[in-house]
């Protein structure tokens, strides 16, 4: 459905293809960080039951407020930089 969604408007849609191996580029990546920093450092789970709990509960409630403009903005100059 994508695809042909894309097709079909390829005048209006510029597609950019992110380089693999980049999780610096990928905002998801920055969310799955600041979920094991906040998580994992120095927390003690007596059971995986535990951990698994704790794990949904933060992902249930947690609202990550990442701005995705000034996050790739940051990222970008930070790629070019090591350029």
């Amino acid at each position: 459905i994508v695809k042909k969604f894309l097709r079909r408007h390829k005048k209006d849609i510029r597609l950019i293809y992110l380089p693999t191996s980049s999780p610096y580029l990928n905002a998801v990546e920055e969310c799955w960080h600041r979920t094991k920093r906040d998580l994992m450092v120095s927390q003690y789970y007596d059971t995986v039951q535990d951990m698994n709990d704790a794990i949904s509960e933060y992902c249930r409630v947690i609202r990550f407020g990442l701005d995705i403009e000034k996050y790739m903005n940051r990222v970008h100059r930070q790629v070019v930089k090591n350029f």
